[in-house]
């Protein structure tokens, strides 16, 4: 154990098999140091068995955080996936400069990352004209070759964000022979087996609101931003980030207002299907009664009627 050190920690509470008790309704509270716990409300945990990650409680809108209309990165056509160089492991195979070797390829930091910006590989500070790089093999799958987006995968309490986003312009990467990023790194590219249908820099722009934010911070609680946490994100319906954020209307309240239709539009489909099943119920039950009356003995018009 460190002093002064964040820490992820998770307490299952578990009952021996027994007699049955009423489910007991979870809760979750802020702990404070030398304050009192701050009670937040009941975790969103789902009712049925899935992939989700149990979300901490929406203290504004009291709602769900996997809701019916959302959709992910994946839905968007992208894949994420942590960044590939460990510097510290592998310090012999990096070096500073102004232009590639015909072995290398520019690297991109975490602190390289500055939301919503044209993020550049320096090695330093963004005025620095030295820039990073990595000696790899030219047809390692390592490298990226096309557009991206970075985001920093370690943040700190003194960040008002906890996703940092910005892109890599592939036309822009000195030697224009690709780039890596290294492990304090997340990137999402275009999945070449999908199409795209929101732009990389629309994409961009979301991750870097306050409502995505927040939504990602019911998702971790740790400073750390995990990949698997970042390809569940509940976002926006495509269609309706792709209308708002053209509208010029300032991007958090752009987001704000594609996750209202994104929702609303999924609990009309819920209960659309909703009716269309209890139809389809009824209509069955329908079925199975006039048959089980055409075969009853003595039900003679019934069996006429079914034979015509």
């Amino acid at each position: 154990m460190f002093l002064d050190v964040l820490y992820d920690v998770c307490v299952l509470v578990l009952q021996k098999k027994g007699p049955r008790t009423r489910p007991a309704i979870p809760t979750s509270s802020l702990l404070m140091v030398e304050e009192p716990h701050r009670l937040l409300g009941t975790p969103d945990i789902p009712d049925h068995v899935t992939e989700h990650i149990w979300a901490l409680p929406d203290e504004k809108l009291r709602a769900r955080l996997f809701q019916s209309g959302l959709e992910t990165i994946e839905d968007y056509g992208y894949a994420a996936k942590t960044g590939y160089f460990v510097w510290n492991r592998e310090q012999h195979r990096y070096r500073t400069g102004n232009k590639p070797r015909p072995t290398e390829v520019p690297l991109f930091w975490a602190h390289n990352a500055k939301p919503n910006r044209v993020c550049k590989p320096h090695d330093g500070t963004d005025d620095s004209d030295r820039i990073g790089f990595v000696k790899i093999d030219r047809e390692s799958s390592a490298i990226i070759s096309s557009d991206a987006i970075i985001l920093q995968r370690t943040s700190n309490r003194r960040q008002p964000r906890r996703l940092i986003a910005a892109i890599v312009r592939e036309a822009k990467i000195p030697g224009r022979r690709g780039f890596v990023t290294e492990n304090h790194t997340i990137v999402i590219v275009p999945d070449p087996t999908k199409q795209q249908i929101v732009t990389m820099r629309t994409l961009c722009r979301l991750l870097n609101t306050a409502p995505v934010d927040a939504r990602f911070r019911r998702m971790s609680g740790s400073v750390s931003v995990s990949t698997k946490a970042l390809r569940m994100l509940p976002l926006p319906a495509a269609v309706h980030v792709n209308a708002v954020f053209k509208s010029g209307v300032q991007d958090d309240a752009a987001a704000d207002v594609a996750y209202a239709e994104s929702v609303a539009d999924g609990e009309r489909k819920s209960s659309t299907k909703r009716r269309v099943d209890n139809f389809e119920v009824q209509q069955s039950r329908r079925k199975r009664s006039v048959s089980a009356q055409s075969w009853c003995p003595g039900t003679g018009p019934s069996i006429r009627c079914h034979l015509a």
